[in-house]
């Protein structure tokens, strides 16, 4: 089982092998990796905490997005549709 923590590193990676439309959001989850571990953990830099937070809730908008489409196709159900994110 992968650490969710991680996202940055093997389960974006492992998304985009499955899906090269996740390849974009690389960038992304590597900030909120690096973003997990500064605040929880000791001795981080908190200065670029949260400074991408409108962009980062976009992409995973997105991302979810792509889940949901990918569930729609393999079940054969209509999952709930999804609402964008009130800002």
């Amino acid at each position: 089982m992968k650490r969710t923590r991680w996202i940055g590193c093997p389960l974006a990676a492992e998304a985009a092998r499955r899906d090269t439309r996740f390849t974009q959001f690389a960038k992304v989850a590597q900030s909120l990796t690096e973003q997990f571990w500064e605040q929880h953990y000791p001795g981080g830099d908190l200065a670029e905490v949260g400074s991408d937070y409108y962009e980062q809730r976009r992409a995973v908008g997105e991302m979810a997005g792509l889940i949901e489409g990918e569930l729609r196709q393999t079940d054969g159900e209509s999952p709930r549709q999804a609402q964008p994110p009130a800002v």
